[in-house]
């Protein structure tokens, strides 16, 4: 009997207990007599206050663990609560502070600058800060690539796409609105600027190669022409001078050559 009412007992009186020699209840009643009556009840009562402002104030924790644990212990708690009680929500608290184990959750907070000795208004800021810094780095990714060339290169506009990559906390700036609109505009004149040339350079091409076309079909049917004046002989025959049909094979063949070149000069990347 007596090693059961020890088991009921704090761990604190049980060490105190095996220090004595216990053998009756008498004895074992007298022991908790003396620890009674060196209890200060204004004291005791105190503490008592205390434990109960501590256990009510950990309901607000942020961690859920913590929280439910204390409103358990503000529920159960009282000036008359028995060894048993107590010694159950001590284990209960030792147990939640043995298994507690963030190292995950610091680990990743440590990759924001937050430490784990930081209160939790300290670590809601920083948080809020690097929220809102991956929320300029995220916007600035999509402007840069909005900007980039899409049909030549452009100075003006690789250095601001390089300074808002590096700086991307501009775009929380009061000018940045009338900054950006101004690099838009200038990447939609240097596009047209690059199209007007191109379409300039084609436009030029395609009337010169109209032009060969119209020499080249005049020069087939002055041929045509020449063939319809030849008359055949009574063998069905016709005497042509090797001269002028070498002259007119020549002559279509420049005009060929003339329209060739055109066509490949077209299509030369170095001379657009």
């Amino acid at each position: 009997k007596l090693d059961k009412y020890k088991t009921l007992l704090l761990p604190i009186y049980q060490q105190e207990l095996n220090s004595k020699t216990i053998r009756s209840l008498e004895e074992l009643i007298s022991f908790l007599i003396s620890v009674l009556n060196r209890q200060s009840g204004k004291q005791f009562s105190e503490f008592f206050d205390f434990l109960y402002t501590i256990s009510k104030t950990l309901q607000i924790s942020k961690d859920k663990k913590i929280r439910d644990l204390a409103k358990v212990t503000s529920i159960r708690i009282s000036k008359t609560m028995d060894s048993e009680s107590i010694y159950l929500l001590t284990k209960k608290w030792k147990e939640l502070e043995r298994n507690y184990d963030e190292n995950d959750l610091e680990e990743q907070a440590r990759k924001y600058g937050i430490s784990k000795y930081d209160d939790y208004d300290s670590v809601i800021k920083k948080l809020l800060v690097k929220l809102e810094e991956r929320s300029y780095e995220h916007f600035s990714e999509l402007l840069c690539l909005g900007l980039n060339p899409s049909l030549v290169e452009d100075l003006k506009i690789q250095g601001f796409i390089q300074n808002l990559t590096q700086k991307p906390f501009v775009i929380g700036e009061e000018n940045f609105k009338n900054e950006l609109m101004e690099f838009i505009n200038h990447r939609i004149m240097v596009d047209n600027m690059y199209v007007q040339k191109n379409l300039n350079f084609f436009n030029d091409n395609l009337k010169k190669i109209y032009e060969l076309l119209v020499l080249l079909n005049k020069s087939n049917e002055k041929n045509m022409d020449f063939i319809n004046t030849l008359k055949p002989d009574e063998n069905g025959e016709v005497k042509l001078s090797f001269e002028d049909l070498k002259l007119k094979f020549k002559q279509l063949g420049e005009k060929i050559t003339s329209l060739n070149n055109q066509i490949e000069f077209t299509q030369s990347l170095e001379e657009r």
